[in-house]
């Protein structure tokens, strides 16, 4: 009985430990993930998977809203940093601990409808003036290795779309699943709006920092293998994207 009653302190005070050691950034990226706004709080597709892989790590960390840049450095310069949602490319490979993924999206360039006659080649893309990009970015990366040059970075995926609403950019680099919401979030009609250039299928995933205890990251990665065997990660994908295959 002693034994249990030891075992089962040692597990609540490892479980405490995660929860003051870890640190969980995000950035406004809806529909994955939507910052509190008043009494209500956080939402998303990605925000509901961690807090899904929280229950089985039985930790409660906050999720702290920031720009994608200081999260983006924070987990590759600072101990038990988690970042989410972060697309996995060579470039960044080194960079981090991956758990995932847990999704694919496709990104491209989204401009004013009519603006352009048909979907545009990768040369007419590259003649365009400026296409809005957010710093740190792996659609910002991609771009700029494949030879664009006409690139002007933001903060922010929201202050896109209100410089293409206003016409001081020809077109933002988003994704299939996030670019209408990011335009009506800003109070605008996706409907006049158009995807004019596919840029790349990629993976997305939740990352760490590389100096995070082994130990926090193990029960992250159980608990990612949990749901997605229990059916809560394909789940959450039908109730958020239901018309995605």
């Amino acid at each position: 009985m002693k034994r249990r009653a030891c075992a089962a302190v040692f597990a609540l005070a490892m479980s405490m430990g995660f929860a003051q050691k870890l640190v969980i950034y995000s950035e406004q990226a809806p529909p994955f993930q939507v910052p509190p706004s008043g009494d209500a709080p956080s939402t998303g597709f990605a925000v509901e998977i961690v807090r899904a892989l929280q229950r089985e790590v039985g930790t409660n960390e906050p999720i702290q809203f920031v720009e994608w840049a200081r999260g983006f450095y924070e987990a590759q310069h600072t101990p038990n940093v988690m970042l989410f949602t972060a697309a996995r490319t060579e470039e960044r490979e080194k960079l981090f601990r991956w758990l995932g993924p847990f999704f694919t999206v496709e990104y491209l360039l989204v401009a004013k409808k009519h603006r352009f006659r048909s979907t545009l080649t990768t040369e007419q893309a590259k003649g365009l003036k400026i296409i809005g990009t957010v710093k740190g970015d792996a659609r910002d990366q991609i771009l700029r290795d494949a030879g664009f040059t006409n690139l002007e970075q933001t903060t922010t995926a929201a202050l896109n779309v209100r410089k293409l609403q206003a016409g001081r950019i020809d077109a933002y680099a988003t994704s299939n699943v996030a670019w209408k919401e990011q335009i009506r979030k800003e109070g605008f009609n996706p409907e006049e709006y158009e995807a004019v250039y596919p840029i790349r299928v990629i993976p997305v995933y939740c990352v760490f920092s590389p100096a995070t205890d082994p130990a926090i990251f193990a029960a992250w990665e159980r608990a990612f293998k949990t749901i997605a065997a229990n059916g809560t990660l394909k789940r959450l994908s039908k109730q958020w994207f239901p018309d995605l295959d």
